[in-house]
């Protein structure tokens, strides 16, 4: 934890240099995201404890099930227990 001000230092420079580098269009908020990184790791300590990445992904193949956007749950529970059946 005593080497996050030089990390801190370091992701500043690169994400200069990215956007020196760079066209406009490679810079979104993945980059920009690097900066406030270790900051949230001096709050939180491990960041994949509370990382939504994965849980997200699961829903985007839950809403895949849906075909149609009447009764959205339902249609999820239905095409998860279609697809538990067949794998």
């Amino acid at each position: 934890m005593a080497n996050i001000s030089w990390w801190n230092r370091e992701i500043v420079e690169i994400v200069c240099v990215f956007e020196k580098e760079l066209p406009i269009i490679f810079i979104d908020l993945q980059v920009h995201l690097l900066i406030h990184i270790l900051d949230e790791f001096k709050l939180a300590g491990v960041l994949s404890c509370h990382w939504m990445f994965f849980l997200e992904n699961y829903m985007k193949e839950m809403k895949g099930f849906v075909k149609q956007m009447e009764k959205l749950k339902g249609f999820m529970v239905e095409g998860y227990m279609v697809y538990e059946s067949l794998y």
